[in-house]
């Protein structure tokens, strides 16, 4: 199993990669994981830059990248194989996307923006691009996470949208990996002129969710 994680010289990169070793520390064997420790450099390679001043400019970035980016790997246990990786692209989600087919990854982890409520978690547009175009499994850490002991459960949230059921499939099959439990959620979006209906809304929802519980999971 293969993660790659989206790496910044940041308080944001430093959570992505406490939750990769959270999700690969709950693993039977560490020896099953390999991290990708991924920082993208917006643009083109030095040796693909078309003026001196490009080329020194991401030079210069390359191979400060390259000094943090050791430091970055010092995070990492001996314990769990892992290296790292500077690639240039014209995007950091395009960087990952390609670096996910690259390495034939399993999973994708990023750090949360640090503008959401409590500074706490928010979608910001690497995430977004991310989450409607990645492959695989995107996991996202919230701003200062730092490991539990322990994964102690996962929670699904199960709809109606295309794509529920590969979504639940993940869930189950990660929970039962790492020997978990796995909980349902299923959410109402609710509005005035539906107020007077909740009670039914909640029982739709509930029996859905229900419905998603009692199927047989598709290994």
């Amino acid at each position: 199993m293969k993660y790659v994680i989206g790496c910044t010289d940041d308080e944001r990169g430093r959570a992505a990669i406490s939750l990769a070793l959270t999700l690969a520390r709950s693993l039977a064997e560490l020896d099953q994981v390999e991290l990708e420790l991924v920082h993208i450099i917006h643009g083109v390679s030095p040796e693909d830059a078309s003026t001196q001043s490009e080329k020194v400019f991401q030079q210069y970035q390359l191979e400060t990248a390259q000094t943090w980016m050791k430091r970055s790997l010092d995070l990492v246990p001996s314990s769990i194989n892992a290296q790292t990786r500077v690639r240039f692209a014209d995007s950091m989600a395009q960087g990952l996307l390609e670096s996910v087919s690259s390495f034939n990854a399993d999973l994708v982890v990023i750090g949360a923006a640090s503008h959401g409520p409590l500074r706490r978690f928010t979608v910001g547009s690497v995430a977004n691009a991310l989450l409607h175009s990645s492959p695989v499994p995107v996991a996202l850490a919230p701003t200062g996470y730092l490991p539990p002991r322990h994964l102690t459960r996962f929670t699904c949230g199960v709809g109606l949208r295309s794509g529920s059921d590969a979504v639940l499939d993940v869930a189950v099959e990660a929970a039962a990996l790492r020997h978990v439990p796995l909980r349902l959620v299923s959410l109402v979006a609710l509005d005035l002129s539906a107020a007077r209906k909740v009670g039914n809304l909640q029982q739709r929802a509930q029996a859905h969710a229900t419905r998603m519980l009692n199927q047989p999971w598709r290994p």
